[in-house]
């Protein structure tokens, strides 16, 4: 526009053409204004239409994948499939929701298309019961019912899905016709003036700008998206490995439980969340560096010629950045962030390094270390946990998961009065695998879940042959925070009790305090219905989380353990002693009975009974062992009396 000015301005000496260039230069202000102003409502629409697709596209890839997970759930019924199929179900219920958020006047169909999922995803329920009942016939009969269902909506998402994609293409296709339009008008004009080349030039300028900020820009925060940020990353890469220049670093940055603000406020409040930390994460960076949003609440930022130290320091920009809370209508939210870091090498493609950033920030936000640095030995580390899970999930059905029983023995009477089930791994390269070296990898799985299924199975089948030999003992088994924040899983333990036959009070849930603070009211509402069965519950581990005695106070549990960590040294440490002393105390004022974990020697046993300790577990009665040798124990030591232990020697 300013050349075409310039131009302009400069013929106005002319006074016989002047005005004749003026006229047809506001004529061609006039139809490129009104050409610019329809283009960019073809735009928007465009957008729109764009919008519409995509929401008609992922739901209905995700009926069809529940689709698929239904039929994988009635090829191979089990746990694992039966989970997958459920955890699948409230995402094809929100893809429906969003759907009808971006397409109002379908908002009807798409509300029925809802409410048959619903009944669906209700009826998918019935199959899985039927299958763990072990009645697949019904669960076929069942299925072949809903199937129509299921393809009326599949049907019809795809239907609207294709309409949408039609009417994109024609609101595309209407851009390009008027904007030929606008160029022939254009060049007719052109004979007249030259000065009028440049307004054309400036108007298909523009348009070329646009459609290209379009193809490499995010549409939400104005950033440039993963397409832009990889070609710019191997742009980086490239020049560092051809001029000798330091080598790029990558931060890739992972909101921390943004998903909730996006459940419970709405995605109008997410979209704008990540709008405010767009705009405070440009001002973290230097002016040679690249921000970028690669999709959902993942940032990356790619720090150019810089020292590898910038990533750290960068970082730390972006941590205090988002230590001001985000004010969204009077609603205040503190928002978190994991960040991943790392830093180019020669031969390396944009692939690898941002992968090396991804593997570094699942790290960070797994141990919530806010930001760390990628290390190459953990990429062998990961490699060897991936091998190991791989393993784990055929180790139960070859018999290699075997469980060990270690006694719980009342510092009252002596007596046994239970045993926490342990479970132990015979890998068939490796030897005995120790619940330390798979656990951990496994809790950060899906797998957790029905492993824990499998232990809680296994201890009480081995509770009820102890029950049929006249020796009832209760068995605890310990459950991770996924189980105890899945609404379903007190239902999966009263199935358990019902295939065992066993009574309830023949087993112990232990938990530990951090799984609480992870969503305290779930957690205690599933513990009331766990309760409500008559199997008691455990805080395990006692004293080593970050609980709050606020929730202790509520949380409906029958005993507290106490850490081996303080026993182990109470007999000459008077400040564990004191701790001890305490919590035995905590214990019993809030009604619970107190177990002291780790106790070695008959020193520490009578310590504990003299502070009025309950029970006790640990290598002075006995290592864990397997169910027959427990068994064996527990029969020599009923002939041993318990004043035995009292006098000096364990039973």
């Amino acid at each position: 526009m300013r050349q075409a000015l310039v131009r302009w301005s400069s013929l106005r000496g002319n006074r016989s053409i002047a005005p004749v260039l003026s006229i047809m230069l506001l004529a061609m202000l006039a139809v490129a204004f009104l050409a610019s102003s329809l283009q960019a409502n073809l735009m928007r629409s465009t957008q729109e239409s764009a919008a519409k697709v995509e929401a008609y596209r992922v739901a209905y890839v995700l009926i069809s994948h529940e689709y698929l997970l239904l039929q994988a759930t009635l090829a191979e019924p089990g746990a694992e499939e039966s989970q997958e199929l459920t955890s699948h179900q409230p995402d094809v219920l929100r893809a429906l929701d969003r759907a009808a958020a971006v397409d109002p006047d379908h908002a009807a169909t798409l509300a029925r298309y809802r409410r048959i999922e619903v009944k669906v995803q209700a009826v998918e329920l019935s199959v899985i019961s039927h299958l763990g009942q072990n009645h697949p016939g019904e669960a076929l009969e069942i299925v072949e019912r809903i199937e129509p269902l299921m393809q009326e909506v599949s049907n019809g998402l795809s239907a609207e899905m294709l309409a949408h994609t039609d009417a994109q293409a024609q609101e595309a296709q209407t851009a390009a016709g008027r904007s030929l339009l606008l160029s022939a008008g254009i060049g007719a004009m052109l004979a007249v003036g030259i000065a009028l080349i440049s307004v054309t030039a400036w108007i298909n300028r523009v348009d070329r700008r646009l459609l290209d900020r379009m193809a490499s820009e995010d549409a939400l925060t104005g950033l440039p998206n993963r397409t832009a940020f990889n070609a710019r990353c191997e742009v980086a890469l490239e020049a560092a490995s051809r001029d000798g220049d330091r080598p790029p670093t990558v931060l890739l940055l992972d909101l921390d439980k943004f998903n909730d603000v996006n459940d419970s406020l709405g995605y109008r409040f997410g979209d704008r969340v990540l709008k405010e930390f767009a705009e405070r994460l440009r001002f973290c960076v230097r002016d040679e560096d690249h921000v970028a949003r690669l999709g959902g609440d993942e940032f990356a930022v790619l720090v150019v010629a810089g020292d590898p130290q910038s990533g750290e320091d960068i970082a730390l920009r972006i941590t205090d950045a988002l230590a001001q809370p985000f004010l969204m209508d009077d609603i205040i939210l503190d928002i978190e962030a994991s960040i991943g870091i790392a830093t180019g090498v020669a031969g390396q493609d944009v692939s690898e390094l941002v992968g090396n950033a991804d593997m570094a920030m699942h790290l960070a936000k797994d141990h919530r270390l806010g930001f760390t640095r990628f290390d190459p030995e953990r990429r062998d580390v990961g490699a060897a946990r991936l091998a190991l899970l791989g393993s784990l999930r055929s180790a139960f059905d070859k018999a290699e998961i075997t469980l060990h029983y270690q006694p719980k023995v009342s510092l009252v009477t002596g007596e046994v009065i239970g045993a926490e089930a342990l479970a132990r791994w015979n890998h068939p390269t490796r030897g005995i695998v120790g619940p330390g070296d798979f656990i951990p990898a496994l809790e950060r799985t899906s797998m957790v879940y029905g492993f824990t299924v499998r232990v809680i199975a296994e201890a009480l089948t081995q509770a009820r042959l102890w029950m049929i030999d006249g020796i009832p003992i209760p068995v605890s088994v310990n459950v991770p925070v996924r189980c105890l924040l899945d609404a379903q899983f007190p239902e999966t333990i009263a199935r358990c009790l019902a295939e065992a036959h066993v009574p309830g009070y023949l087993l112990c849930v232990e938990i530990t305090e951090n799984v609480v603070m992870a969503d305290p009211e779930l957690a205690i509402d599933v513990l009331h219905r766990i309760q409500a069965l008559g199997v008691r519950t455990s805080v395990d581990d006692f004293g080593t989380g970050y609980s709050s005695l606020a929730y202790l106070k509520i949380l409906p549990v029958d005993e507290l353990k106490i850490d081996q960590s303080f026993i182990r040294d109470m007999t000459f440490s008077d400040r564990d002693k004191a701790l001890v002393r305490s919590m035995v105390d905590l214990g019993h004022h809030l009604g619970l009975s107190v177990v002291a974990e780790g106790v070695e020697t008959l020193a520490t046993m009578k310590s504990l009974r003299g502070l009025g300790c309950d029970v006790a577990q640990g290598y002075y009665f006995a290592r864990p062992q397997d169910a027959v040798s427990f068994q064996a124990w527990k029969a020599i030591r009923a002939e041993e009396p318990w004043d035995a232990d009292v006098a000096g020697g364990p039973g």
